[in-house]
C-alpha cells in the first residue's frame, strides 16, 4: 500500500503528471469535493478534461492509481456554479478529488448503457452483476433506478 504525505501542493506518492488546465490563483481549501470522471477509463478522462479546460486536484483510477493533476493549493476547474453552506464557487474552497467512473447508467432490457441527451447507447454493454442500482442521490433523473459501476 502506498503512504501520501502532502507537501505543499503535491500529494507525494501520487503519479504526477503535465497539470490540468488551472486558475493561476491560490486556494485556502476547507471540503474536498469528490466527483466522477465521466470516463470508461483515468487515461480517457485525462484527455477529456485537457480537451474541455476542466482539472482536478486529485484523479484515482478504477485500479486504484493514485495522480495528482493540479497543485493542491490552485484553483482547479470542477464544480462548476456552486454553493455550499453559503459559500459560491466550491473551486474556490476545496479539492476536487475525481474517481474514474462512468457515473450513472441506464438499463436497457437485461444490460446497462451510459446514454448521451439524445438516448443514444455511448459505452459497452454492463451486465446487471457487474452493476450496482439505486437512486440518483438528488431526483433530477426522475424515480427511475439508475446503475452505477
Amino acid at each position: 500500500m502506498t503512504n501520501y504525505v502532502v507537501e505543499g501542493q503535491v500529494l507525494k506518492g501520487a503519479k504526477q503528471i503535465s497539470h490540468l488546465h488551472y486558475r493561476n490563483s491560490d486556494i485556502d481549501p476547507k471540503y474536498i469535493a469528490i466527483h466522477y470522471t465521466a470516463g470508461n477509463s483515468l487515461m480517457d478522462s485525462i484527455t477529456h478534461l485537457r480537451r474541455k479546460g476542466y482539472s482536478y486536484q486529485i484523479l484515482i483510477d478504477r485500479n486504484g492509481e493514485v495522480v495528482q493533476g493540479t497543485p493542491l493549493t490552485k484553483r482547479a476547474s470542477h464544480a462548476g456554479y456552486s454553493n455550499w453552506k453559503g459559500l459560491d464557487s466550491m473551486n474556490d474552497h476545496s479539492i476536487g478529488i475525481s474517481l474514474a467512473n462512468l457515473g450513472y447508467l441506464d438499463r436497457h432490457g437485461s444490460r446497462f448503457y451510459r446514454t448521451n441527451s439524445h438516448g443514444d447507447l455511448t459505452t459497452p454493454i454492463f451486465k446487471a452483476i457487474e452493476v450496482a442500482e439505486g437512486p440518483h442521490w438528488n431526483g433530477h433523473t426522475g424515480s427511475r433506478i439508475k446503475g452505477f459501476l
